[in-house]
């Protein structure tokens, strides 16, 4: 599993989802008015403490967001 933090401005929004498309395709479902405001994302892997990244909203979008066969 994933989990997915959304740094925005003066929040944060967690969502946790098998694969980062479907962890995306979650806070898009459920925050998607906020996506616009999204500054940077921090993955991280549940079964693997030490997997851990933080990306700009646009290079995670564009590179991670969707899956590979879209790419």
């Amino acid at each position: 599993m994933y989990l997915l933090h959304y740094k925005l401005k003066g929040r944060t929004k967690t969502v946790m989802a098998p694969t980062i498309p479907a962890a995306h395709n979650l806070f898009i479902k459920d925050y998607g008015e906020a996506a616009g405001e999204v500054k940077k994302v921090k993955i991280e892997k549940q079964t693997d403490p030490l997997f851990s990244m933080i990306l700009s909203y646009t290079t995670y979008r564009d590179y991670f967001a969707k899956p590979m066969e879209q790419l």
